[in-house]
């Protein structure tokens, strides 16, 4: 799927990117950052704020070949009036193909490389074959991918025509372990998330100085609370010369030989040349 001299290491464009009291500009740095250092598989979603156009603004002159560009549906935003900000799902027909069209639009492409869709169940897996067809062969997709966890991803492992699975995996969550080698066996891509939990490794986590710190450290404490103590008391432990705990966890994330890509994303460029070093060092 990727050219077999592509780095592992994905970056998604997500999270503080696309929100709007986040600089642009500071969006943009990084993420040509990226680009330059060799860095070709982008990952986004329509419901990440103002992600996709970011990225879409910062790839316009970039030929599609150069970047390998992935976006997700089923997931967004209750619009109406006395429900705006709720999340929810609507994995039907149209709704996924007018979600294509919105993310091509934003993204400035005539193709997404992969189409997810985000946290599917198991009747909506199965009735996504006819869209998924549909929209290869009107050349908007190249593939089909579901991000999902648990049983779900499990089922889309074995699914024939879903060609990529995207789950977390760190090193102190192998669960999916077992579904990305059925995946891997089956034929499939696989794309791991999650390989930094969400920016726990990161020391200084509990004394945040920066607007982008203090939503890191309140998303942790939302969505990542049972993993936060011992990501925090893995900071104090062993490592090798030169090595930080969060290089640590990546490296253990790209042992696994069934993860093609690691995603992962920051806002700082001395975290991504890190990250990149890493990636670099275990092909």
């Amino acid at each position: 799927m990727l050219k077999s001299e592509s780095l592992r290491l994905g970056f998604g464009c997500s999270g503080v990117l696309g929100k709007r009291w986040f600089s642009e500009e500071k969006c943009a740095t990084i993420l040509r950052a990226a680009i330059d250092a060799g860095i070709v598989h982008f990952d986004t979603a329509g419901f990440y704020g103002e992600a996709e156009q970011r990225l879409g603004r910062v790839l316009k002159d970039v030929p599609a070949d150069n970047v390998f560009i992935s976006s997700k549906t089923g997931t967004r935003f209750d619009a109406s009036s006395n429900k705006r900000g709720r999340v929810v799902k609507n994995f039907s027909q149209n709704a996924i193909i007018a979600d294509v069209e919105a993310s091509l639009k934003r993204l400035h492409r005539e193709r997404l490389d992969i189409l997810y869709l985000h946290g599917p169940d198991t009747d909506q897996i199965a009735a996504s074959e006819q869209v998924f067809s549909k929209l290869k062969a009107q050349g908007k997709i190249r593939y089909a991918g579901v991000c999902g966890h648990g049983k779900y991803l499990d089922m889309a492992a074995g699914v024939p025509y879903i060609d990529v699975v995207m789950g977390k995996y760190n090193i102190l969550n192998q669960a999916h372990e077992t579904v990305f080698a059925k995946a891997k066996k089956n034929g499939k891509t696989v794309v791991s998330i999650a390989p930094l939990m969400g920016g726990l490794y990161r020391k200084g986590l509990f004394l945040p100085t920066t607007r982008s710190q203090f939503w890191y450290l309140a998303r942790a404490l939302a969505r990542n609370r049972s993993d936060l103590w011992q990501a925090h008391t893995r900071l104090n432990m062993p490592k090798g010369p030169g090595q930080s705990q969060a290089g640590q966890a990546l490296e253990f994330v790209f042992e696994n030989k069934n993860i093609d890509i690691a995603l992962t994303t920051t806002t700082r460029e001395d975290h991504l040349q890190a990250s990149i070093a890493i990636a670099q060092q275990t092909p």
